[in-house]
């Protein structure tokens, strides 16, 4: 098997030879291979090289190795990026919060060098490994496609160009051409799941099920992915956009034609992947029920991620509230109030849109009011009497229930006041007037 064929066409198919690209090197084997593979290429394929480990300090030696890499690719003539991560307390999910913060530097990288993506050494027999882990874990279907040749993940895609190449070719390469490379007893550590699954399961299946188990599990794993692709085309363009401000995420399914629970949880999952969040299946089910029936004021928390569901908007806020502690006067002129930045000033009147919590959740809002003393005051400051009212009209207006009370009201005179989630147009008798415009920040 020709590697360095098989790097040329797929950096010829997917990457551009103009712009930098990382690679995640472990040192072991294959990483290794694909870092010597990579180098013995013509510079017109790769403008720029960035090397990129993470030591996990699993392992006593793990810093000493570190260092050692640190070393090799310098004398290479490639730039490393090194991450410590703390030495783990719990061997609980270990694999899992590695790899999430393996995903973090890999995009805090690729942000910051500009590469156009980073390559990652997995191999066919990952992939093999991979499908049986998520199938034996009771994976969602949509899942169980395996790992992809080009992967987006939040604004970072990942390159794997060996997924066709079994291990022993990256062995075999590596010894014909007398290449060291680290041994990681980790990889076949019985103390974690991948361990077992190679020291373990694997060739139990091989040997009671023969030697075309793996081709046939890689069979599965393309005909899982044909399945996944045409629900993609179906559902796609049923997504709705993702409207971001200081304030989160949300994503609001009302104007969706999405009818069948797979639609919902595909649609659901697609969301996850977008942002990166984790959820348990059984909190994917009980989401998916509460966006198909459009049931309101759901909170639920996982992962440390809290989300709502809302008469089927889902949101994922940050949203700190109260955002105003004590009243405020208002000012001619600029000022800052917490996380407000306020601007008040006379002016023509000039016709807008209403503003709405919408508005609010981009991060602006302009309004108009008739000359006067305003303050902001916190919703907890009202009378009794007042708050009902507001929370009637909340309520009536079906505006989310956790931003009700996080805003602070306009108030003139003491008396007279106005909320900022559902500003309407007010009759014009003089054509000065004040603007008022906050931006949140």
């Amino acid at each position: 098997m020709d590697l360095k064929k098989i790097i040329i066409t797929f950096l010829e198919r997917y990457a551009e030879s103009e712009k930098p690209i990382g690679l995640a090197f472990s040192g072991g084997s294959d990483s290794t291979c694909l870092l010597h593979v990579l180098h013995s290429l013509d510079s017109s394929f790769i403008k720029g090289l960035h090397v990129i480990h993470i030591n996990h300090n699993w392992r006593p030696e793990s810093s000493k190795q570190a260092s050692y890499l640190h070393d090799k690719i310098q004398k290479m003539g490639y730039t490393f990026h090194r991450k410590d991560l703390e030495k783990p307390t719990s061997s609980s999910n270990m694999e899992d919060q590695a790899r999430q913060l393996r995903l973090s530097f890999f995009h805090e990288i690729a942000e910051k060098h500009n590469l156009q993506g980073i390559l990652l050494a997995h191999h066919k027999d990952d992939l093999t490994e991979t499908i049986l882990k998520r199938l034996f874990e009771g994976a969602n279907f949509l899942n169980l496609g395996g790992i992809r040749p080009v992967q987006k993940i939040g604004t970072t895609t990942l390159l794997r160009p060996f997924l066709s190449v079994p291990k022993k070719e990256i062995l075999e390469y590596l010894q014909s051409k007398s290449i060291d490379y680290l041994e990681d007893e980790t990889n076949y550590s019985e103390k974690f799941l991948r361990g077992r699954f190679r020291k373990n399961i694997l060739p139990f299946l091989s040997e009671h099920f023969g030697k075309n188990l793996m081709d046939n599990i890689l069979l599965f794993q393309e005909r899982a992915d044909e399945l996944y692709q045409y629900i993609d085309r179906k559902i796609a363009r049923q997504l709705p956009r993702k409207e971001e401000g200081p304030f989160g995420v949300y994503y609001d399914f009302n104007a969706s034609d999405l009818k069948d629970p797979l639609e919902w949880r595909y649609a659901l999952l697609a969301i996850c992947k977008e942002n990166r969040y984790v959820f348990s299946k059984k909190l994917i089910d009980v989401i998916v029920q509460c966006l198909q029936e459009s049931k309101a004021n759901k909170w639920f928390e996982q992962n440390k991620i809290r989300l709502f569901c809302d008469r089927k908007i889902l949101f994922f806020p940050k949203l700190q509230s109260p955002l105003l502690a004590s009243s405020a006067a208002l000012k001619i002129g600029k000022s800052n109030m917490h996380a407000m930045t306020i601007e008040l000033k006379e002016a023509p009147y000039s016709r807008m849109k209403e503003n709405t919590w919408k508005t609010l959740w981009l991060g602006n809002i302009r309004l108009y009011l008739p000359m006067g003393e305003y303050k902001l005051i916190p919703f907890e400051a009202l009378q009794e009497n007042d708050k009902k009212k507001f929370r009637k009209k909340w309520s009536d207006q079906k505006i989310p229930y956790f931003l009700r009370e996080a805003f602070p009201l306009i108030c003139k005179n003491g008396k007279d006041m106005q909320d900022l989630l559902s500003c309407k147009m007010i009759e014009v008798k003089k054509r000065t007037m004040l603007e008022l415009s906050i931006n949140f920040n």
